[in-house]
Parts: structure tokens; C-alpha cells; sequence
């Protein structure tokens, strides 16, 4: 400010004049007391505008932006700066054009960053103007996630810098969308394929960053419907097929059994003298890899295949039985080209992360395609013992219904029995037949010697966790001193075995329709039918050589095989 005095009145200057005292063209320096009233003054103050205002710009912009000063009273113009001033690493720089006017690259390092100018003549008048350097940088370049996966974030870099805006994501198909430094969403809830992901800045849309996240579904299919495992000479063989998608999403899969059966044998009675190690052992797992093109065999049990080379979008594996009741689960890993993402598969259809083999919906350790996977009364237990047929003391044959699909070997063939009706096996050790014992209403088998545990223990399911024994039958030919048969009241797990003595009925006047007779009374013996009664007279229980034909109602009611 300068002021200028003119008439100046000088009052109460006591208690002495002096001799000089302010006035035009003086600069006596002193205290005076003056009277200014008479005063007039001009004040000069510079006035200045920056144009243009509050801008905002995407870090790494190549435009120069043209800040200018307008105004009044700036005589010898003013100075520029830049704050913070970050030119040294990259930041925004200013480049002189004339004391007007200054160019400012907004260089690489995003912030608010003030242009200031200020006047050469008054420090103390300045103008400055906001410059906004946006940096929109998504942490994430490519990204892969499972399918299964339920929650999944991009996010910002900390070297983003939003301005006070914020950040709009969207993608390429539609899916994720969201506002903020990340977004969070559900690739479970995606269509499997690559999406380009955007994130835009509120403020400026030429601001923006975009990566690539490919949501990745690895199914493995179900067994096949009509494959039921088999052993011994008959093993056989099913295939697995895995697959990617996007197909576009190729790498390596790695296949393996777990919870895999080790039944002793290959069915409940072969072999029945088990090798201590090797297969039928009881260690010897019940499925497994066997050595195959394209893949590599590893594990302990043969039990992990995994494909040798690294560029496939699918692949099916073989895999071996070794039992009629294999049971277990296959799962598989998937890892791309460059080993940086690895994620299970799930299973068509459904979300488990293996599949059963056989194909098995209830769980019950049964292939669904066998005919008694399910009763009658819908039950499907694998320990169900519950047939009625035919009726009698009490339900059931001793056989649980894995017993029953793991199956038999019977005269050399493998026979999985029936879960409806109730299964009687028979030793005949002199082949003499089983006569008429057929109308006992049981399913009849008649096995060989190598198909039992032997006549001690008489076990039909020795390779199995239950005790059900065969009815051993003995021909004693004509030592029975009268006795047409014998034997004493019990059920096949009972401590006695049905003899007859075919030569005694014959010596005796008896034919081959008497020793049939004989034979089913006896057997009737050892399922606990109590007979030997004499009324009815036409009873199979009922003794001597006339003419028996059928088991009578209370002798039927009495049958029981464990």
C-alpha cells in the first residue's frame, strides 16, 4: 500500500514542537500524533486468476495442460510453481512458455497436486488451482479361480488414486460389478468363460484399468450306469473322463482313488486260501490304475495317474477291478499351463468334489445298475438282512445285501444272489443231489469243495465280516442200521450236517423218489424244522419210506437259516 499525504494538520505534538515533522518529500523519522482526516490515499493491489480449474487428468497422460494467469497490477508478472513437487520421480512437471502461462505434463505418479501463481511485485497475492492425477491400477493382470470358489476380490493398487471419486468395475459378459478400491463376487454363480474386468474411474472415463478372470469349471463325469466291478480271472476295467471349461483353459489333470475297498478275495468264498501279500490279499486295494498310455502311475497302491503332458482341456483315465464289490471315489486337480492356478473338479451334476465308483447315488457301497441295490420297501442299507421270502421264523438268510451283490462262486461262475428270496447253500460232498429239498422254497445252491471253508467250519462268506454257513450233506450209504437219515435240530450255523444213508433206503426197498424225500427231510432238519411227526402223512418231516410230497404249513412256518 502507498499513501500519500497532503495537508497534513498536526495536532497535540507536545509538550514540544519540533523543529521538523512529517510533511511532503520528508521521511524525519518519529512519533507524532497527526490529524488525518484531510487525508486521501490510493491503494494498488494485484489481482490474478488461474484458468482453467479444478482439472483432472489419467496419470501418464501425454497432453500437456495449459495453465494461465489473468489479472490487474502484475507489472512484473509472477512465479509458478507445482506442489508437491514430485518431477524427480516422475511425477508432473512444468514447462515455461512465457511469465503468463505454463505447460504441466501430468507424469506418472497419480495425486492432487496444486499450480500456483504468485505475483513478483506482492508475494503476499497468489492464485492456485487443484490438478487431480488419477491412476486407476487393478492389482490383478490374469487372473484364475475354481467355480467352486464362493468368494472371490479384485482390488486397487496402492498406487491408485481416485481423486475423491471412486471406482466403477464392470465386465465382459455381464457378472461382476460393483464400486470401490475392490469387488467382491461369486464365481460359483458365473458361467464358466474368460471375463474382461474394467475398473473405471467416477471422475474421468478415460481412466481405467481392465484385467482378465477366467472362471474356471472342472467336471468329471460319472461311472458308467452299466458298469458293476468284477474280479478274479474276470477283472475288468471302467474309464473316468474329466473336463474344462473354457476349453480354452488347458493344463494338466492328476487323477486319484481314495476310500478304496480292500475286501480278502475277490468275492465272500475265492479264493479261499488268501495270499498273504499281491492281489486278493487282504491289503490289495480293490481298484486301481493300471499302467496306460499318456499316463503316469504313481502311488502306493497304484492309486494316482496323472497325464504326462500339460495342454489338455480333458482326458480319461482307466481304471482296474480287482473285486465283485469294489468300492471307492476318484477325485481330480487340474493345473494350467504355467502351474499358477490348481482347483478340484466337481462332479456333473452335483457339487461333491469326486465321484463314486461304481456309479453309486445312495451311497450304499453298491453299483445303482445292480437289481437289489434297492428293496422292496425302499430300504438300500448295505447291511440289510431282510428278505421274506420265503416266510418262516424269521426274516433275512444271514447274508447282508453287500454280501449278497459281492456274490459267490457257485460250481465255477460267480453269481451275485437275490436280495428278494433267501439263499441256501449246500456242500454235497458225495454228489447225491439235493432230492426234493427244493420245496423248501429257498433259493438252492450247490457249491464245491473250494467254495466253502471245509466241513469244520462249513463258512460261505468266509472273505467277508459276517458267519453264514453252508449245509454240509453226507451220504454214509448202508451203515445206518435202520436209519434212513439223520440229523440233529438246528439252523446251517449250527454245530450238525445232514446225513443220509442212500444205500441203507435202497437195501430197505426204497428208490432213488425215497432217497430225494430223505434228503429234503433232512435239510429240513437243518433249517431248524422240527418234524418227524406223523400226521399229516404226506409231510416231508414225517418218517419212514411212504410217500411224502410237500412240506405241511407249521413245518414250513419253522424254517429258519440263521
Amino acid at each position: 500500500m502507498k499513501l500519500f499525504f497532503r495537508n497534513i494538520n498536526v495536532v497535540d505534538i507536545g509538550p514540544e514542537i519540533p523543529t521538523n515533522f512529517p510533511g511532503e518529500d520528508r521521511s524525519d523519522t518519529a512519533t507524532y500524533r497527526v490529524d488525518i482526516t484531510n487525508i486521501y490515499y490510493q491503494l494498488v493491489i494485484p489481482a490474478l486468476w488461474i484458468t482453467p480449474r479444478d482439472v483432472v487428468v489419467a496419470v501418464g497422460s501425454t497432453n500437456a495442460i495449459r495453465f494461465t494467469v489473468t489479472g490487474t497490477n502484475l507489472t512484473n508478472g509472477v512465479t509458478w510453481v507445482i506442489e508437491p513437487d514430485l518431477s524427480g520421480s516422475g511425477g508432473a512437471t512444468m514447462q515455461s512458455n512465457n511469465w503468463y502461462s505454463r505447460d504441466v505434463y501430468p507424469g506418472y505418479v497419480a495425486t492432487n497436486y496444486k499450480v500456483r501463481a504468485t505475483s513478483v511485485d506482492n508475494s503476499n497475492f497468489y492464485d492456485e488451482v487443484d490438478l487431480k492425477v488419477l491412476n486407476v491400477d487393478v492389482e490383478q493382470v490374469e487372473a484364475n479361480v475354481s467355480w467352486t470358489t464362493t468368494n472371490m476380490s479384485l482390488n486397487l493398487t496402492a498406487d491408485s488414486f481416485l481423486g475423491g471419486g471412486t471406482a466403477d468395475w464392470t465386465s465382459e459378459p455381464s457378472g461382476i460389478s460393483g464400486s470401490g478400491t475392490n469387488v467382491t463376487f461369486n464365481p460359483s454363480g458365473l458361467t464358466p468363460t474368460t471375463y474382461i474386468v474394467r475398473a473405471q474411474s467416477s471422475l474421468l472415463t478415460n481412466c481405467f484399468d481392465t484385467c482378465t478372470v477366467t472362471v474356471v469349471k472342472v467336471e468329471v463325469e460319472k461311472c458308467s450306469s452299466n458298469f458293476l466291478p468284477q474280479g478274479g480271472s474276470n477283472n475288468n476295467t471302467t474309464t473316468i473322463r474329466v473336463f474344462v471349461t473354457p476349453s480354452t483353459a488347458k493344463g494338466k489333470f492328476k487323477f486319484t482313488l481314495y476310500d478304496v475297498s480292500d475286501e480278502k478275495g475277490y468275492c465272500l468264498n475265492a479264493p479261499t486260501n488268501l495270499p498273504t501279500s499281491g492281489e486278493d490279499s487282504d491289503s490289495w486295494k480293490d481298484f486301481q490304475f493300471p499302467s496306460q498310455a499318456g499316463f503316469e502311475i504313481s502311488g502306493t497302491d497304484s492309486n494316482i495317474a496323472e497325464t504326462v503332458a500339460s495342454d489338455f482341456n480333458e482326458a480319461t483315465v482307466t481304471i482296474k477291478s480287482f473285486d465283485y464289490g469294489s468300492f471307492g471315489k476318484i477325485k481330480v486337480e487340474f493345473t494350467n499351463q504355467d502351474y499358477s492356478f490348481t482347483c478340484i473338479t466337481i462332479e456333473v451334476g452335483g457339487t461333491n468334489e469326486y465321484t463314486r465308483l461304481p456309479a453309486d447315488t445312495n451311497d450304499n457301497c453298491i453299483a445303482d445298475s445292480w437289481s437289489g441295490d434297492t428293496g422292496p420297501t425302499g430300504s438300500y442299507l448295505a447291511t440289510d438282512d431282510n428278505e421274506t421270502t420265503p416266510a418262516g421264523a424269521n426274516n433275512g438268510d444271514g447274508l447282508t445285501r453287500y454280501e449278497e451283490y459281492r456274490g459267490f462262486i457257485v460250481n465255477g461262475v460267480h453269481l451275485r444272489t437275490s436280495t428278494l428270496n433267501k439263499d441256501l447253500f449246500v456242500r454235497d460232498e458225495n454228489t447225491i443231489g439235493l432230492g426234493n429239498a427244493g420245496m423248501l422254497g429257498f433259493e438252492l445252491h450247490s457249491i464245491g469243495n473250494d467254495e466253502w471253508s471245509g466241513p469244520t467250519t462249513r463258512k460261505i462268506n468266509s472273505n467277508g465280516n459276517n458267519n453264514q454257513c453252508a449245509i454240509r450233506l453226507e451220504d454214509l450209504g448202508a451203515n445206518g442200521q435202520g436209519l434212513l437219515g439223520l440229523c440233529y435240530l438246528g439252523t446251517p450255523n449250527g454245530g450238525d450236517h445232514a446225513r443220509v444213508y442212500v444205500q441203507e433206503i435202497l437195501n430197505l426197498g426204497g428208490n432213488q423218489a425215497n432217497v430225494d424225500k430223505t434228503i429234503a427231510h433232512e435239510i429240513g432238519h437243518d433249517v431248524n424244522i422240527t418234524g418227524d411227526h406223523d400226521s399229516p402223512p404226506e409231510c416231508m418231516m414225517n418218517q419212514g419210506l411212504l410217500v411224502r410230497t410237500n412240506y405241511c404249513s407249521e413245518c414250513l412256518s419253522q424254517r429258519q437259516l440263521h
